[in-house]
């Protein structure tokens, strides 16, 4: 069963257990996993830029203090994405160059902090995001990225 990290908790929220999650990306899944324990999603909303979950099981601020901090996953095989969205981790052996021509090597990890995704090629980090990246093409399997925006 291969899992993929979907999100982080980052704290309780009020008395009966809810907890603020702070997510990769936005999809709503009816099982997560925190600390190799798998919960229920009971109730699932979203509000800026977070994701506010009630977990079966968990119903009280004290049960929902010991989660802070964890990263929850999913199974893969339960993530249904659109036919023009990729899950983080499949970048990795993605090819990429730069805008000028260069070759920054191929995608050797994926490191994603609260907010931000960042693209490990070689001994090079890329955020992956859209101020840094023209393009990512999911045939060819490339990403060309603005070498003017990086420091190298």
């Amino acid at each position: 069963m291969e899992k993929i990290l979907v999100g982080k908790v980052l704290k309780s929220v009020g008395l009966k257990g809810e907890i603020k999650v702070q997510p990769y990306f936005k999809k709503k899944f009816e099982t997560v996993i925190i600390s190799d324990f798998e919960y229920k999603v009971l109730k699932y909303r979203e509000y800026k830029d977070f994701v506010f979950l009630y977990l079966d099981g968990i119903t009280t601020i004290e049960q929902a203090d010991r989660l802070k901090g964890q990263e929850i996953f999913v199974v893969k095989e339960n993530v249904i994405i659109d036919e023009d969205e990729i899950l983080l981790e499949d970048l990795i052996g993605y090819k990429v160059l730069g805008d000028n021509g260069k070759d920054f090597g191929l995608v050797t990890g994926v490191l994603k902090y609260t907010g931000q995704v960042i693209l490990e090629c070689g001994s090079v980090v890329i955020p992956y995001e859209e101020a840094f990246i023209v393009e990512t093409n999911f045939d060819t399997k490339t990403i060309v990225v603005m070498e003017s925006r990086l420091i190298v």
